[in-house]
């Protein structure tokens, strides 16, 4: 189910964040020590720092780890709305192409011309794991509202014709942008209407339901 989806979503990035903050411990205690000079600045000195901090038995565990997560965790990001591309522009006097960045990806290969802040990881993640519990919220409240399960019965049998059409090979997407689709939504409200009318439910709270199901 979504709610429990979304609890096991939020687990992941609350543990996916704690070891990039431990990443960027490390690269923190390296540059206390390495300074960008004229032979390595840019991105060659962001990607010596990562070398560097990652060379430890602890680095090295941690880089392993967070490579084989972050698709998991740009997965979550783009299901929740959340923005992780960057356009990386070069500078003015050199010129070059612009390259397009993905931020979590920038953890351990930034390939940006100047280095992806670490600030801007960090809000994101922060902003994902926001969204996450925000829609565990939602999610929470349709699981135990009796409404949202009724609704989701009718929806089901409403669509039955179109799961059938999908058997047959045939893009249900296409009839589900043809009008047929906007009358059999429109029959979805409908019924359920009726049906919450039949169970006693006011005409106040019906309206109320709607207002948050139905956008």
């Amino acid at each position: 189910m979504i709610y429990f989806s979304s609890k096991s979503d939020l687990e992941f990035m609350e543990n996916f964040q704690e070891k990039v903050k431990r990443l960027f411990a490390l690269k923190n205690e390296i540059r206390k020590k390495f300074k960008p000079s004229v032979h390595v600045m840019g991105k060659d000195y962001h990607d010596a720092i990562l070398n560097m901090a990652t060379s430890s038995n602890e680095g090295k565990k941690l880089r392993e780890e967070l490579a084989q997560e972050i698709p998991r965790a740009v997965e979550i990001a783009y299901k929740n709305n959340v923005s992780i591309d960057y356009k990386s522009l070069p500078a003015p006097a050199i010129g070059g192409a612009i390259i397009p960045v993905n931020i979590f990806h920038a953890i351990i290969e930034d390939t940006s011309y100047d280095g992806i802040k670490e600030s801007w990881i960090e809000d994101k993640i922060n902003e994902t794991i926001g969204q996450l519990k925000r829609r565990i919220r939602n999610d929470f409240y349709k699981l135990i509202n009796p409404f949202y399960w009724i609704y989701s019965i009718f929806v089901f049998i409403i669509r039955i014709p179109f799961y059938l059409i999908s058997i047959s090979g045939f893009d249900v997407r296409k009839v589900e942008d043809h009008l047929l689709s906007k009358i059999f939504k429109l029959l979805e409200i409908i019924l359920l209407v009726y049906v919450l009318l039949k169970f006693g439910i006011q005409k106040a709270q019906i309206l109320e339901w709607l207002k948050l199901f139905i956008k």
